[in-house]
């Protein structure tokens, strides 16, 4: 009997500053990678990306691309995967139209806030990524997600089969990895536990208006801010509108990032929605206290481990209360829910039912 190939989709990690969700898909690939696998696993690129992605057994394989300009996600990855006779997993939401058995759709954002994409090429793209995960729900075997949450929401907007979707956490032991840079407070001019810190991409659902209004209502407190700007939308906050509270860093690196989640007085999150919502879990493994929205899955990840607020209630914002609102739960026990190596495990069922 012919043993069988796994073959997975690596090109989103080969294009830099990777997000939340390729972080999902990374882990559990490198999970995968440490486990007795029935079956050979390559990590396919594009020809000249190949390098170090700390896999052990997992086989890195640049492929060229059979034409100019021809499209990854579409071709170039599908049809390579069909070459070799294996079996696609896309754990990096590119959304193969074809050739794929395993494929993660993380959340339905494209489809519940539009307000995300607004430029011309935002839309274009919206659009784009709908018509992928509605063609993906019905071709692939095993859809795979976040959450409880996000599994509602896809098999209700997309008439997809509950059965062939599976929800696989997001976790956080890849945080202990990372050596935090102890100049990064200094560089910045912050005083270890005296701000609180927010992370994410600033796009209408991350709610950063949030943090605006926060800040402005709470001058004695320091607001930071750490994430890019998005490509799809017309950026709702405006810099000339920022009190001297609120700082926005740009990107910052993982050293610096695990090194502000850790200084932090506490870590906020004011998503008005999350197909699972990974940095309060970061930031909590990390030491912090966590004040997390009360959108989408979070109530569903965090337990009573977190204390919550109303995302939509931007007025009488008081960050001395939310404080003195101390979690009912314990960190140790959510924390404990969550493992890179349970949620591989997961996918790994899911491969030998392909």
């Amino acid at each position: 009997m012919m043993e069988r190939t796994y073959v997975f989709n690596g090109k989103p990690l080969c294009e830099g500053r990777p997000s939340g969700v390729h972080r999902h898909g990374y882990e559990v690939m490198r999970e995968l990678d440490r486990m007795d696998v029935d079956g050979r696993m390559q990590f396919v690129v594009p020809a000249g990306h190949g390098g170090d992605f700390s896999f052990e057994q997992m086989e890195v394989v640049e492929v060229a691309a059979p034409f100019p300009k021809c499209p990854w996600a579409s071709w170039t990855f599908p049809a390579y995967v069909r070459k070799v006779g294996g079996v696609g997993v896309d754990l990096l939401c590119s959304l193969p139209p074809w050739g794929c058995a395993i494929q993660l759709v993380p959340d339905c954002i494209a489809e519940l806030f539009p307000q995300d994409f607004t430029t011309v090429a935002g839309k274009r793209g919206r659009r784009r990524h709908i018509s992928r995960v509605r063609k993906v729900v019905r071709t692939t075997s095993f859809v795979v997600t976040g959450s409880e949450c996000a599994k509602s929401d896809i098999v209700r907007m997309y008439g997809c089969d509950a059965s062939k979707v599976r929800v696989v956490p997001c976790a956080w032991q890849h945080v202990t990895r990372v050596e935090a840079d102890k100049g990064a407070l200094k560089r910045l001019g912050l005083t270890p536990g005296e701000y609180f810190f927010l992370l994410g991409h600033r796009t209408y659902h991350k709610n950063f208006r949030w943090a605006l209004e926060a800040a402005k209502q709470n001058p004695e407190h320091t607001f930071v801010v750490t994430g890019l700007r998005s490509t799809s939308n017309a950026d709702a906050y405006a810099d000339d509108d920022n009190p001297s509270n609120l700082l926005y860093t740009g990107y910052l690196s993982d050293e610096e990032i695990v090194a502000l989640m850790a200084g932090c007085k506490a870590f906020v999150h004011p998503a008005l929605y999350e197909g699972f919502g990974i940095p309060p879990l970061e930031a909590m493994a990390l030491g912090a206290r966590c004040l997390v929205s009360t959108g989408g899955s979070l109530p569903e990840v965090y337990g009573d481990a977190v204390t919550y607020f109303d995302p939509l209630a931007y007025s009488h914002i008081d960050m001395d209360e939310l404080l003195a609102h101390e979690p009912v739960g314990s960190a140790e026990d959510c924390l404990a829910r969550y493992s890179w190596k349970r949620s591989a495990e997961i996918v790994y069922d899911c491969m030998r039912s392909c």
